[in-house]
C-alpha cells in the first residue's frame, strides 16, 4: 500500500461559551435555559499522496472546523404524583471542511487499501439547523407502579435536506417488594450521519437518520443499607445503518443490525470514605450491509467487559489519605487477516490504575 507510507496524526480541540439560567417560576414549575456557542477544530493527516493525487508527496489531510450555536430551554412541572418535562433542543450548525482525503474503509472490509480508495478534494460548507421539541410524563399509578411516557420530534435540516422523525418512549417500574424494583423500557432513538458523510465530494447529502429500537427489562435490588445491584437485559434492532458505496453516492442507508446483551452492576454507596462498584457486560452485535450481504459482527463488538472501582481511607497517621484502584478488562475485538477471512480476534486486554490522595488545610 504505497499511499500508506508516511506519518499519521492529528489534533482535536473544542471550546464552549455559554450561560445557564435556572429559576423556580412557581412552587410546581421550574425553568432552565441554556444557550451558547460550541466551537470545534479537527485536523487529521496520514500517509503520502502519490503522483496521481492532488498534492504529490504531501500527506492526505482533512480539516473540519465548526461554530454551532445552541439554545436549550426546558420546563419541569410537578403537581402531586405527576411530573411533566417539556423542552426544545435548537441548534444552528456551520461546518467548514477542506483538504484532500479519502472515503473511509467500511466495516468488515478485509482488503482496505489506501492507494485504491476513492479520494477527493474537500472545500465546502455543511450548514443547517435543528429544532427538536420533546415531552416526558411520569405518573404514579399506584403505590407499586410508576409509568413514564415520552415523545421527541427530531427535526433538522442539513445541506438543504430535511430529516424529521418522531421517537416515542415508554417506561414502567414495579415495586415488587421493599428491596426489589422491576423495570421495563421501550423506545425509538435516532442518530444523524457524520458530517464527513454528508459532503458533496466524498459523501451523500441525502443520507437519512439511523434508527434503533431499544427493548430493555431489568431489576434494581437493595442488598443492604450500603450495597445495591442492578441487572438489565436488552435487545436493540437497528435500521438505516450507513454503508459505504461506490461513486457517485459513496454512502447509503442500506444497512441493518441488532445488539443484545446483559449488564450487571453492583455498587457500594459512599460511607465512611469507602465507595466502589463492579460491573460486567455481555454483548453481541451484528450487522448486515445491504440486501445481498451476510450478517457479521460489528467491528467494535466485544463480548465480555469487566470493570472494578474501589476507594477507601487509610488508617493511623495516614488517616488524611485515601487510596483507590480501577480495573478494566475486556475481550479483544474481531479482526480478519488478509490471508484468511474468518476466525481471529485481537488478544484480550486489561488495565489497572491505582491512586492515592489526601485532604488537608495548607494553613489554619
Amino acid at each position: 500500500d504505497p499511499a500508506l507510507a508516511g506519518l499519521m496524526g492529528g489534533e482535536e480541540a473544542f471550546q464552549t461559551l455559554g450561560a445557564r439560567w435556572h429559576k423556580k417560576l412557581t412552587p410546581d414549575l421550574e425553568q432552565k435555559l441554556r444557550f451558547g456557542l460550541l466551537q470545534t477544530q479537527s485536523n487529521r493527516f496520514i500517509g503520502t499522496q502519490l503522483d496521481s493525487d492532488a498534492n504529490p508527496d504531501q500527506p492526505f489531510n482533512q480539516n473540519i472546523s465548526s461554530a454551532n450555536w445552541f439554545f436549550l430551554p426546558q420546563w419541569q412541572y410537578q403537581p402531586d404524583n405527576n411530573a411533566w418535562l417539556f423542552g426544545v433542543d435548537s441548534y444552528n450548525y456551520q461546518y467548514d471542511i477542506d483538504g484532500y482525503f479519502y472515503q473511509a474503509c467500511h466495516e468488515g472490509q478485509p482488503d482496505c487499501n489506501l492507494t485504491r480508495l476513492p479520494k477527493g478534494l474537500l472545500d465546502e460548507q455543511v450548514n443547517g439547523w435543528e429544532v427538536s421539541p420533546y415531552i416526558e410524563y411520569q405518573h404514579q399509578l399506584s403505590d407499586d407502579i410508576q409509568i413514564s411516557l415520552g415523545f421527541r420530534h427530531t427535526n433538522m435540516t442539513l445541506e438543504a435536506v430535511r430529516r424529521s422523525s418522531l421517537s416515542p418512549r415508554l417506561g414502567v417500574e414495579y415495586q415488587l417488594s421493599d428491596k426489589v424494583i422491576l423495570t421495563a423500557n421501550w423506545g425509538k432513538y435516532l442518530q444523524r450521519p457524520q458530517i464527513t458523510e454528508l459532503t458533496q465530494s466524498l459523501g451523500n447529502p441525502e443520507l437519512a437518520l439511523t434508527e434503533a429500537e431499544h427493548r430493555i427489562i431489568g431489576a434494581k435490588i437493595e442488598l443492604s443499607a450500603t450495597w445495591s445491584a442492578q441487572i438489565e437485559a436488552y435487545h436493540k434492532p437497528m435500521i438505516s445503518l450507513i454503508v459505504p458505496e461506490d461513486a457517485p453516492d459513496y454512502y447509503s442507508n442500506s444497512g441493518t443490525g441488532e445488539a443484545r446483551g446483559l449488564d450487571l452492576f453492583l455498587k457500594r454507596k459512599w460511607q465512611d470514605g469507602r465507595f466502589g462498584w463492579i460491573s460486567y457486560s455481555y454483548a453481541s452485535s451484528e450487522r448486515t450491509d445491504g440486501n445481498n450481504s451476510s450478517s457479521r459482527p460489528f467491528d467494535g463488538d466485544q463480548p465480555h467487559t469487566l470493570s472494578f472501582v474501589w476507594n477507601q481511607p487509610m488508617t493511623g497517621s495516614w488517616s488524611n489519605w485515601s487510596w483507590g484502584a480501577k480495573l478494566n478488562a475486556h475481550t479483544g475485538q474481531h479482526y480478519t487477516p488478509v490471508v484468511e477471512r474468518e476466525g481471529l480476534a485481537i488478544p484480550d486486554s486489561g488495565q489497572t490504575d491505582t491512586v492515592c490522595s489526601s485532604n488537608g488545610n495548607l494553613t489554619d
